[in-house]
């Protein structure tokens, strides 16, 4: 009758599900046909060679395109002033742990620092010196201007026997210096070494005997076992 027999009726393939390469978004498994296509892309916090790739279902029922993510850096770790712990290179969701040093404090000992998605760190920790007080003054001493108070580690002050005082080395340990240190157990509060004012004795320095009295003088004032502060003046002289 001039016809032909049969029939075909073509279908796209199936290529199945797509790619889903570890730590990215939007194609999570879908199922696609021939041509079909969708976009990865990595997750926050991870990046690959390009921020996306199209996969496509071909004619051999493979998938072109290719996608690996790796964790982002956020660069060295924040190493503040006066810690240790921190300063490395660190990558997404990698810590690291701050400690202040010996002689310094902050509201908490140990700090941890956290790579962030957006290469940023999470976390603050600022050290400030323990605080020693005021140092002991001890008698008859000339402190510095400062007069040694309100000192923090590692501040030192150095006191000196007064005018008239020395120590007991006879001026061989005329001053003391004051050092600010950590206290072993207090993460908050130092001490000073040496920790008593008895550290620095001055004590009145002695000229000895008073100078023989002149002929026809008389002693007005003498301070026995201080520089010796004695005037002496002639009495009147006789009428010729």
């Amino acid at each position: 009758d001039g016809k032909y027999s049969g029939s075909l009726n073509c279908q796209r393939i199936s290529c199945g599900p797509a790619p889903t390469p570890a730590h990215t978004t939007g194609c999570n498994g879908k199922s696609l046909e021939f041509h079909a296509k969708c976009t990865a892309r990595c997750e926050a916090g991870w990046t690959g060679g390009t921020p996306q790739a199209d996969f496509e279902c071909q004619a051999d029922k493979s998938f072109s395109g290719s996608l690996t993510c790796q964790k982002v850096s956020c660069g060295p770790s924040p190493s503040p002033p006066h810690t240790t712990g921190c300063g490395d290179e660190k990558l997404f969701q990698e810590k690291c742990s701050a400690t202040c040093d010996t002689g310094y404090t902050a509201g908490k000992k140990v700090q941890e620092f956290e790579c962030k998605a957006d290469k940023t760190y999470s976390g603050s920790l600022q050290c400030v010196p323990v605080s020693c007080g005021n140092a002991p003054v001890p008698d008859h001493v000339v402190a510095p201007g400062s007069g040694c108070k309100n000192m923090v580690y590692p501040h030192t002050c150095t006191m000196t026997c007064d005018d008239c005082y020395s120590g007991p080395a006879a001026r061989t340990a005329n001053s003391l210096e004051y050092a600010c240190v950590p206290t072993d157990g207090d993460d908050k509060n130092g001490h000073f070494d040496p920790g008593t004012k008895e550290a620095l004795q001055c004590v009145a320095v002695s000229c000895g005997p008073s100078p023989t009295v002149p002929p026809h003088a008389t002693v007005v004032q003498t301070a026995p076992y201080q520089p010796w502060s004695g005037e002496k003046t002639c009495s009147e002289q006789p009428a010729n």
